[in-house]
């Protein structure tokens, strides 16, 4: 039996120097994406979107096996390019015309945790982030808010269950607590209850409304921050064009990188390495026409190991170049179970 991996942590000397300061300073931000809420069974965006897709065009999919569906709309929107915001404005128009008898928030909240896992054994990034925000409020408050980018509530369950008052915000209304302020700039679906009477950030129109506005009161929230806190950005994939505008909005070019990202490295398995290489000799070999020789431009797995290592690497060095361009340094890890460490490490 293989010895379990030990997690580890990467925070060089100089992170762990500038996050520490930033912690003592009351100037740490933490922003979270979907990949906390990954390990407690909600799906990650564009699963969701395919979720919703497949539940409202029931007469395209329903001759598929229903195991078959999500694969087939993933395949769908792959090969036409049609991105999961696009997809989400068809599936929230498709709603709206059929007039059901909830709300859309209500039906979305339903999508979004209708197979949810048992409590994760072990630490969790999600678990990490609410012992340090518990320490940050017993310390003075280190940690002035946290900003998720997730619809869910599971940030303020782990937090309730450390006796951690919060303040919930996903509208223009005041702070009027004293709670550790929670931001979700694209909307709140609490796993109970009735979800609140404030606007998603769902489809793609709506997003460009976010996009576009100035003065939207999640915009300023996150520029703010972005402009005078150190950030920690949590299981995200930094795809997000809005969060991307924002980041060149506040970095001042040619300045060192005022925020911190955990980025997995590029690690494939060796079955991983070996679909990589038979998908790449595919589509090589569709570029010759019948009758080409074509076996001599075959490489060998020798030839395609080296290949893969060497992108990877290359890889690797896009990602830091593009986030330091962004004012953002990559903290490299292995294993998701190596987050919990190095969030240990801050305080």
């Amino acid at each position: 039996m293989a010895r379990k991996r030990k997690s580890t942590s990467n925070l060089s000397p100089t992170v762990k120097k500038r996050l520490r300061q930033a912690w003592r300073d009351h100037k740490l931000v933490l922003f979270l994406g979907a990949g906390v809420s990954q390990p407690y069974g909600l799906p990650m965006w564009s699963d969701l979107v395919l979720t919703l897709l497949v539940d409202e065009y029931p007469e395209q999919f329903k001759s598929l096996w229903a195991h078959y569906r999500r694969p087939f709309g993933s395949w769908l929107s792959e090969t036409y390019g049609l991105t999961p915001m696009m997809l989400a404005r068809l599936s929230q128009w498709k709603f709206q015309s059929k007039g059901r008898g909830c709300s859309f928030p209500e039906y979305l909240r339903d999508m979004l945790y209708q197979d949810p896992k048992p409590q994760p054994k072990g630490a969790t990034a999600l678990k990490a982030v609410a012992k340090l925000a518990s320490l940050s409020e017993q310390s003075g408050r280190r940690i002035p808010l946290i900003i998720t980018l997730n619809f869910d509530d599971l940030l303020e369950q782990e937090l309730e269950a450390l006796g951690v008052p919060v303040q919930t915000v996903y509208n223009d209304a005041r702070k009027n607590g004293n709670g550790l302020p929670i931001l979700h700039p694209h909307g709140f679906l609490p796993s109970k209850g009735t979800p609140p009477e404030a606007g998603l950030v769902f489809a793609e129109d709506e997003y460009h409304k976010l996009s576009f506005s100035s003065i939207h009161w999640a915009q300023v929230e996150m520029l703010n921050a972005l402009r005078n806190h150190t950030v920690l950005f949590i299981g995200l994939s930094m795809s997000d064009p809005n969060l991307r505008r924002l980041l060149d909005a506040s970095h001042i070019p040619n300045d060192p990188p005022s925020h911190f990202l955990f980025r997995k490295n590029y690690i494939l398995t060796q079955a991983e390495r070996t679909k990589a290489a038979r998908t790449i000799n595919e589509r090589m070999l569709s570029q010759f026409s019948t009758g080409q020789p074509i076996q001599a431009n075959l490489k060998n797995s020798r030839q395609f190991e080296s290949a893969i290592n060497n992108m990877l690497s290359a890889q690797h060095l896009y990602d830091e170049q593009l986030f330091r361009d962004m004012g953002v340094e990559a903290i490299w890890y292995t294993e998701h179970s190596d987050i919990p460490v190095m969030l240990r490490e801050i305080h």
